[in-house]
């Protein structure tokens, strides 16, 4: 998490985020914390959707909520859910999220 939030203020600074977010994303998957993988992916998904990499920030953010198998109902889950939706709707055709 803490290398998410770093990435997050280097992001606010105009500074590029990309290694601390993709390191958070790799680090947390490794240690299997689907949490914080979900809101780092989140994260580096913003970073990739705002640069024009839409569908590959789709993959990492779908990628991430395929692995919950809890926490349906949370903040963090909706949120990225609603990421999903809006930037598929925007790229095309919408596909089922796989739970």
């Amino acid at each position: 998490e803490l290398l998410r939030l770093h990435g997050e203020l280097r992001r606010l600074a105009g500074e590029d985020p990309q290694e601390e977010l993709s390191r958070a994303v790799s680090l947390a998957a490794e240690r299997g914390a689907l949490g914080f993988r979900l809101r780092a992916a989140v994260s580096l998904a913003r970073l990739w959707a705002d640069r024009g990499r839409t569908a590959e920030a789709v993959d990492l953010v779908a990628g991430a909520l395929g692995e919950l198998t809890e926490g349906f109902d949370t903040p963090d889950l909706r949120e990225a859910e609603a990421l999903v939706d809006r930037w598929r709707a925007a790229t095309g055709p919408a596909s089922p999220l796989s739970r």
